[in-house]
């Protein structure tokens, strides 16, 4: 996400409720060219953008944006103080509109909002920290792509992910692996885990834990 507000009090108010409602991968820019710089460099998820800027005009960024191939499609939410431009800053390219506020309440839940849209035309599903695409497999931690799991090694990926924190037993597993009942004589099932595992960074593959006698479970950061 990037942030672009040249306000110091404001910059450190949105870096507060950001913060507290645990987006962590927040840069922050307090001019246009900087903030320009700084999308090329790594494209934000959604960016925030102040209508007035030091050195140029919010909607100005927007036209920018739009115009280059890598940041096109970055929803874009404008924050300003002037509640009767947000028509033209819809009509300039901005996806949502807030008025500054010193609450943050609304911040939250339209980027909650726009979020929540983004995943649903990408047909991308949220657990935690993870996310995944079922049409193509790929998987993300912190919004960044972690990788592209087998098909074998997404169905377990989804079995144990979408069970957490309860275990599942091996014998319900294996048939995802192996299409039989009995694991008894094969290590099918654990191969395919230390697989997984080593598919994803090494802090998410250890999530993956065996439990003793019974299966496998995947244990979330915060219940770990």
């Amino acid at each position: 996400m990037l942030v672009v507000e040249d306000d110091d009090d404001w910059q450190q108010l949105v870096r507060l409720w950001l913060k507290t409602a645990g987006y962590k991968d927040v840069r922050f820019a307090s001019t246009a060219r900087q903030a320009l710089r700084m999308a090329q460099a790594r494209v934000p998820d959604c960016v925030i953008l102040d209508l007035q800027l030091t050195d140029g005009d919010g909607t100005e960024v927007v036209k920018r944006l739009r115009a280059l191939p890598g940041t096109a499609e970055v929803p874009i939410l404008m924050m300003t103080s002037f509640a009767a431009e947000r028509a033209s800053c819809l009509r300039k390219g901005a996806d949502y509109f807030i008025a500054k506020s010193p609450n943050g309440e609304e911040l939250l839940a339209t980027l909650e909002a726009l979020f929540r849209r983004r995943d649903i035309d990408s047909r991308l599903k949220r657990r935690g920290d993870l996310a995944f695409r079922p049409d193509t497999r790929e998987v993300f931690v912190a919004g960044a792509s972690a990788g592209i799991l087998t098909p074998k090694t997404y169905e377990l990926f989804v079995a144990l992910i979408e069970r957490a924190p309860a275990p599942v037993s091996r014998q319900e597993l294996f048939r995802l692996v192996d299409n039989r009942e009995d694991p008894s004589l094969s290590r099918a099932l654990d191969i395919l885990v230390n697989r997984l595992r080593k598919s994803l960074p090494a802090e998410v593959g250890r999530r993956f834990r065996a439990v003793r006698g019974f299966g496998y479970a995947y244990l979330p950061s915060e219940t770990r």
